[in-house]
């Protein structure tokens, strides 16, 4: 069966991020060397740190298909399964209007450095945008991630009934 849309995008998101991750562990490592060799690679913490907040936002959405957040069971878990739900349900609301909101702040913030040209100084000038536009990609997946997980959370509600 072909997974949904939204599914093989998140996958090649999370991958993406892996495999920028990959690349970040050898530019350090190159960096590393050159640095004992007294010739660093101009650049390379500054690049680091986007490419860090690349592969975290790239990933929070496969993390939430997978339900991997961190949540505290402790006390809801003693609860019957009717009402174990209608609290996953109404913190999935919270989540996703939280979500919303920080979607929509992140796409704000992105327009304002791309139009700004803002750009973190260093040996090269790098520009802030294009990382910002991909924190907006991360978390409008993230949300749209909630909004199936709320679905499926919805149904199974229903089913219980």
């Amino acid at each position: 069966m072909k997974k949904p849309i939204v599914e093989q995008v998140v996958g090649v998101s999370a991958q993406s991020g892996g495999w920028l991750l990959s690349i970040l562990m050898l530019s350090l490592i190159v960096d590393f060397v050159s640095r004992g060799i007294f010739m660093p690679v101009p650049g390379v913490g500054e690049v680091s740190v986007f490419v860090m907040v690349v592969c975290v936002y790239l990933g929070i959405a496969y993390c939430e298909q997978l339900k991997g957040h961190v949540k505290v069971e402790m006390i809801i878990s003693r609860f019957p399964p009717r009402l174990r739900g209608m609290i996953n349900l109404f913190n999935y609301f919270l989540i996703l209007l939280t979500v919303a909101v920080v979607s929509y702040a992140a796409c704000q913030s992105a327009l304002y450095s791309y139009h700004t040209k803002e750009a973190v100084a260093g040996h090269i000038p790098l520009p802030v945008s294009p990382v910002k536009f991909v924190i907006v990609i991360g978390v409008v997946l993230y949300w749209v991630q909630l909004l199936r997980n709320t679905a499926e959370e919805f149904r199974g509600l229903r089913a219980r009934t």
